[in-house]
């Protein structure tokens, strides 16, 4: 696990009020680094600045799950609904890492 600090707007639902942005980051046995990041606001995009200690990546490639309603779903008719996609709105400037992250999505990034 590597320490990530990432900065979001609030998504409020009700009373309760939640960061709209959750991420973590490792480093695995082959040398990347990968970083996943979420975004709970269903209705909201999310643009999320954050650098991950000890590392200077120059290059970041990535996969993204999300669907244009929070209640897709697979199912024998539509078995692809919700599925992973290239995911290009992830970039390294000045050695940090800048996503523009849609709403209700799951983002998985691997930093270079």
């Amino acid at each position: 696990h590597l320490p990530l600090d990432v900065q979001s707007p609030s998504y409020t639902h009700g009373k309760v009020s939640v960061p709209a942005v959750h991420g973590s980051a490792v480093k695995a046995k082959d040398g990347h680094v990968y970083v996943a990041l979420t975004n709970l606001d269903p209705d909201h995009a999310a643009s999320v600045s954050t650098a991950v200690a000890g590392l200077s990546p120059t290059a970041v490639s990535g996969r993204i799950l999300t669907a244009p309603a929070i209640t897709a779903r697979n199912s024998f008719e539509s078995p692809d609904a919700v599925a992973p996609k290239a995911f290009t709105g992830a970039r390294i400037e000045g050695g940090t890492l800048k996503v523009e992250l849609p709403a209700k999505s799951v983002v998985m990034l691997q930093l270079k």
